[in-house]
């Protein structure tokens, strides 16, 4: 009896997931037009390839790519640097996930395990293709019950209590939020020095976010125990 409640449970878990992550959505930005739409709509790598494991503070760390000055660079649709060609797996707590207007796309906010809501944080995107369906409706269902009511209902979700995850996809970095202008007069809403700045970007998700490196497209979501 009590695996036919449990199993009738899940089952309407994972209906109001499916439900909320099919949620249509149109991109105010086509596409085509979209940044880098090349990379950030690549398919899942095939079966077979090599995937690297990364943490938080790995990806923090990365050298960003060279030439980022360049507005061909930061706009390409070919990889700029050799490690936007590899598979990563990682593992981290979800604090925040967001539907964008702009590309639908699914904005996750990582930190590494066991850290709490102030901790430095790296960008998941989930994009809103056929191919990566099956890890929208994934992270969904990990969500609480009103966190996903918070992302039907407003597009996002700010958790009180992270989710732990486990996610694999292709590093990506996003150039389009690289800002090599920096006003001590105009430090922002985030404080930013120079150097955070840099390293951080414009706009790129909320403050904790402390890297423009991403894992995007992620094609293989799961919450851990």
């Amino acid at each position: 009896m009590m695996r036919l409640r449990w199993s009738a449970v899940l089952g309407v878990v994972l209906a109001a997931a499916i439900a909320v992550a099919e949620n249509p959505c149109t991109p105010s930005t086509p596409v085509a037009t979209q940044k880098r739409t090349g990379m950030k709509h690549r398919e899942p790598a095939s079966s077979g390839t090599h995937v690297e494991a990364a943490t938080v503070a790995e990806m923090i760390s990365w050298e960003q790519p060279d030439d980022l000055t360049d507005r061909d660079v930061r706009s390409s649709n070919s990889p700029i640097d050799p490690r936007e060609e590899e598979v990563f797996a990682l593992e981290g707590d979800l604090w925040r996930i967001a539907e964008e207007a702009n590309d639908c796309d699914y904005h996750l906010e990582i930190s590494a395990p066991g850290k709490n809501k102030k901790a430095d944080r790296v960008i998941i995107e989930v994009p809103n293709d056929a191919a990566f369906a099956e890890a929208r409706n994934n992270v969904v269902a990990a969500l609480r019950a009103a966190d996903r009511t918070k992302l039907e209902n407003s597009g996002e979700a700010v958790l009180e209590q992270s989710v732990p995850l486990k996610l694999t996809g292709y590093a990506f970095f996003d150039a389009f939020h690289y800002s090599p202008h920096f006003s001590p007069a105009h430090p922002g809403k985030c404080r930013f020095t120079k150097a955070q700045k840099l390293q951080r970007g414009n706009s790129h998700g909320t403050c904790a976010v402390a890297t423009l490196w991403e894992l995007h497209p992620v094609w293989k979501l799961s919450s851990t125990p």
